[in-house]
């Protein structure tokens, strides 16, 4: 029988319990998810400088960002012929330009991380 369960969750290390917020406490900002997104809005936010408070309802990266299957791609989902055929050809550079600095962005806080 074929596993519905993906490779990569069987050879993950359990992630540690994080204490709950209990009482009164005080933030700058309060990111709720703790997913691809969340995570890295709470990081950059916290290395800023601000009070952060990461909500979870779970597990981190329990829900879509810990079922997929981690491509990390340039570019966009339509061909960049096509971004250029309908915004030019500066826009679409643009977009492309960002796209590069977005991966480049993850490979740093991956490295970070590490």
């Amino acid at each position: 029988m074929m596993k519905k369960t993906p490779i990569y969750h069987e050879q993950v290390q359990p992630l540690p319990d994080y204490p709950r917020l209990c009482g009164e406490q005080r933030f700058d900002v309060c990111v709720v998810g703790g997913g691809f997104t969340g995570l890295s809005a709470a990081l950059e936010l916290a290395k800023a400088g601000f009070r952060t408070a990461l909500l979870e309802a779970a597990q981190l990266g329990s829900g879509a960002s810990g079922r997929n299957g981690g491509q990390v791609l340039t570019g966009l989902a339509p061909a960049m012929v096509t971004v250029a055929r309908q915004l030019g050809h500066a826009h679409a550079q643009m977009l492309w330009d960002l796209s590069v600095a977005a991966v480049a962005t993850l490979r740093r806080g991956l490295a970070e991380a590490d």
